[in-house]
């Protein structure tokens, strides 16, 4: 796990040095607006908003991430999100520091339960998945 830190210290230096914004460096983790949180291989979950339970104690949504390697040894972001009684999307996406897609499994939409997988990747790429609505 050292070396992909390693690895992707080097990475964000390269992208700077090649071109990219300062704002782009410093971009959050998530991909767009609507957004509510999600999973980062590099820094666990994350989320949006203040809660994720309600006052009568009730999980209102569960989301879980994860990276999955296959017998090449290559990597893919995985991610499921329960949330009650709504129309929602899952996203796992391989990045680059700073946010930019490598691979991306787009949103993937559904009522209650949804489950997203990225297409594999090189390992050293970082695995994150996020969950949202419109």
């Amino acid at each position: 796990m050292g070396n992909k830190k390693k690895l992707v210290q080097l990475l964000a230096g390269f992208a700077f040095l090649i071109g990219f914004s300062n704002s782009a460096l410093a971009t959050p983790s998530s991909p767009d607006e609507t957004v509510k949180g999600g999973w980062s291989e590099d820094g666990g979950y994350f989320s949006t908003t203040e809660r994720k339970i309600s006052p009568s104690a009730e999980v209102i949504v569960d989301h879980n991430g994860w990276a999955e390697t296959n017998s090449w040894g290559a990597e893919r972001a995985v991610g499921t999100t329960w949330w009650k009684d709504t129309y929602h999307y899952t996203r796992a996406r391989m990045e680059l520091p700073g946010g930019n897609a490598v691979t991306d499994s787009g949103r993937q939409y559904g009522y209650v339960n949804t489950y997203a997988a990225s297409p594999y990747a090189d390992p050293n790429f970082l695995a994150k998945t996020y969950y949202g609505k419109d």
